[in-house]
């Protein structure tokens, strides 16, 4: 909301395509670093990582 003067208010439209793209942009990048953080994690030995160090 832009407030210009003292009685007269003016609204921006925003383009339904900007909803559209911020959604994309973030289930995206959401999808990038799952898929990163799954090939991380497989090779992960959780056996090994359970072993406490004596």
């Amino acid at each position: 909301m832009i407030i210009t003067g003292l009685n007269r208010i003016n609204y921006e439209i925003i383009n339904p395509l900007s909803y559209v793209l911020a959604i994309v942009i973030s289930l995206g990048f959401t999808v990038f670093v799952n898929l990163i953080m799954n090939y991380r994690l497989v090779q992960i030995d959780m056996l090994e990582s359970l072993k406490s160090v004596e």
